[in-house]
C-alpha cells in the first residue's frame, strides 16, 4: 500500500515509516520540517535500505494536498502533522504561511 504520512520525518511520523517499510509497504512523507529536518529521510533510507518519497509541504496547504492526493495514488493516510505547541497552534492558518 501506499501510505502518505503527514508529519512523516517527526520522531512518530518516522518510527511509523520504518514500520511500514519493513512491512512492504510504500510510505510517503509529507512533512514542513517546523519540528523535523529533512535529513530524516535519508538516515530511514539508509536503515531501511529502500527509497523514500520526500513531499516538502505543508499539510495545510489545500492546493499541494489535493495535487499529492491525486497524482501519488494515496492507499490510505496516517495524520501525524501537528503544531506542539499551543501559542502556535492557535495562530490562524494563512498568518503562519504568509511568514
Amino acid at each position: 500500500m501506499r501510505i502518505l504520512l503527514t508529519g512523516g520525518t517527526g520522531y512518530i511520523g518516522s518510527h511509523t515509516a520504518l514500520s511500514l517499510l519493513e512491512a512492504g509497504h510504500e510510505p510517503i512523507l509529507l512533512d514542513n520540517f517546523s519540528n523535523s529536518l529533512p535529513s530524516v529521510a535519508e538516515a530511514l533510507e539508509a536503515i531501511s535500505g529502500r527509497p523514500l518519497t520526500l513531499i516538502s509541504g505543508d499539510v495545510r496547504d489545500l492546493p499541494l494536498l489535493r495535487s499529492v492526493l491525486g497524482s501519488a495514488r494515496i492507499d490510505a493516510v496516517i495524520h501525524f502533522a501537528a503544531v506542539k505547541s499551543v501559542v502556535l497552534a492557535v495562530i490562524p492558518p494563512e498568518r503562519k504561511l504568509s511568514e
